[in-house]
């Protein structure tokens, strides 16, 4: 993926996680993150391939050490993780999908077009 890059961790469980969990969590990948709402942050990782690998990586990354246990730096949770060119597509994806999940350039609508309207996901109390 060339240009901007974001990842959005989305963790459905039903497991309160401290927010403070989530914003270190997220700093260990990038130095820019936001919090969206509960259980959600978005991480931009543009520049991060010196460290990490590729975008692509670092979104698998995110996903295997979210599932650790949180003395050895995870989550200990089954999130869902988005990698998108832009920060909504990331946080759509990352809620309806289950899993890791890569949204191309340009191939949003085809990606997230089938999603309901009426409820685009900002709100979503359980994960489908």
């Amino acid at each position: 993926m060339v240009g901007e890059a974001y990842v959005c961790l989305y963790s459905c469980s039903r497991t309160f996680i401290r927010a403070c969990l989530y914003r270190d969590f997220a700093y260990s990948f990038s130095p820019l993150i936001e919090e969206t709402r509960a259980n959600t942050v978005v991480l931009d990782v543009e520049g991060c391939e010196l460290l990490f690998g590729s975008a692509y990586q670092l979104a698998r990354e995110i996903a295997e050490r979210s599932k650790k246990s949180k003395t050895d730096g995870g989550l200990q949770t089954n999130g869902n993780v988005a990698l998108a060119a832009n920060p909504d597509a990331a946080i759509h994806a990352a809620t309806y999908l289950k899993g890791v999940t890569f949204v191309a350039p340009g191939e949003e609508l085809t990606c997230l077009g089938e999603f309901p309207i009426t409820s685009p996901g900002l709100f979503l109390s359980e994960c489908r």
